[in-house]
C-alpha cells in the first residue's frame, strides 16, 4: 500500500470510530505531499524527521506531529504493513513554565466587590452583575473563560442543575453539575435579564 491509501484508510476509520479528525488528517496530508506517494514501507526515519524539523515548528507542535505519526506507524505494523517504525528519537518535553495560582477566599471576596467599581468608567463593556456571575461561575465550574463566555441559555439546566459544555478541543461534549450556591447565583441573574429585557 502508498502512503496516500494509508493515510486515507487510517483517517477514514478514525471517523467512523466517531472522531472529527480534521487537524490530524491535515497533518497526515502534509506529510504524504512532502514525502511523496512511496509505498509504506519505503518511508525512513529521516523523512519523518525532515517532516518534524518544518519551520516554526515549537517543542510540543513538535511532539504533537511525532505522536499522530507513531500512532499511525504502530497501526500499521500491528497490521503487518511494515517491520519497524520509522520514527526518530523524540525530543524531551519542555518545561512547562506556567504555575497555576489558587486565589484565597479573602482574594475572591476583593474580586467581587472590585466589580462595582471597576465597570463604572465608560469604556466597559460589561455590567458590573455580568463581571460577577462570570467570576462566580468560573469559580463554582472550573469551566474556561471561552466555554462560559460560549455558553448558551439551552445549555443550562437549573432545573437538573447541570450545565453541558460543547465543542472546544477534539470537540468532545462535557456535563458539569451545578452547586447550590452557583444555583442561587444564576437564578438571580437569569432574572436580572429577564426584568432588563421587558
Amino acid at each position: 500500500m502508498t502512503l496516500l491509501e494509508c493515510v486515507r484508510d487510517y483517517v477514514e476509520r478514525k471517523r467512523k470510530g466517531g472522531l472529527i479528525y480534521v487537524k490530524s488528517d491535515s497533518i497526515l496530508s502534509a506529510f504524504c505531499r512532502q514525502t511523496g506517494n512511496l509505498p509504506l514501507v519505503y518511508v525512513t526515519p529521516r523523512q519523518v524527521e525532515a517532516f518534524l524539523a518544518g519551520p516554526r515548528t515549537s517543542v510540543t507542535t513538535w511532539r504533537h506531529k511525532y505522536n499522530l505519526l507513531k500512532n499511525f506507524f504502530e497501526f500499521w505494523a500491528a497490521r503487518g504493513a511494515m517491520q519497524a517504525l520509522p520514527m526518530p528519537p523524540i525530543r524531551p518535553p519542555c518545561p512547562q513554565k506556567f504555575v497555576p495560582y489558587i486565589y484565597s477566599r479573602s482574594e475572591i471576596r476583593l474580586l467581587l466587590r472590585a466589580t462595582r467599581s471597576s465597570q463604572k468608567q465608560p469604556a466597559c463593556k460589561i455590567e458590573s452583575r455580568t463581571l460577577r456571575t462570570l467570576l462566580l461561575f468560573l469559580y463554582g465550574t472550573g469551566a474556561q473563560t471561552g466555554e462560559a463566555l460560549n455558553l448558551q441559555n439551552v445549555s443550562v439546566s437549573l432545573k437538573k442543575d447541570v450545565l453541558t459544555i460543547r465543542g472546544g478541543r477534539f470537540n468532545r461534549v462535557r456535563c458539569i453539575p451545578i452547586g447550590p450556591d452557583l444555583h442561587k447565583v444564576m437564578r438571580r441573574y437569569a432574572q436580572f435579564t429577564a426584568r432588563k429585557k421587558i
